[in-house]
């Protein structure tokens, strides 16, 4: 066999075990069939591997979207401190300027 098997569940697509789990999961569990167990197993197997991808996914999904926060977050304050800056600047040249008006009447 040239072909690597595929490993159950970890190379199986998220439809395959799907799939795989809903073919077990129509079949009888509990009955007589010494084969029932193993199938209710791989069918536990199977859901714990599709949760396990969907926490990655979503832990995924969680940390891109916390360091896009934090860029926007760090976007904001730069052009606060930026307002800041031009409004005391504002201020002191208008502090100059009534300084020369007061100076220029006396």
């Amino acid at each position: 066999m040239d072909k690597k098997e595929k490993k159950y569940p970890l190379d199986f697509s998220d439809k395959e075990i799907f799939e795989e789990a809903e073919l077990y999961a129509n079949k009888r569990i509990y009955d007589d069939d010494p084969g029932a167990t193993a199938r209710a197993l791989r069918c536990m197997v199977a859901l714990t591997e599709i949760q396990r991808r969907s926490s990655k996914r979503v832990a995924r999904w969680s940390i891109i979207l916390s360091v896009t926060v934090i860029i926007l977050s760090l976007i904001a304050v730069y052009f606060s401190y930026n307002a800041y800056k031009t409004s005391i600047d504002w201020q002191v040249k208008q502090l100059q300027i009534l300084e020369e008006i007061r100076n220029d009447l006396k």
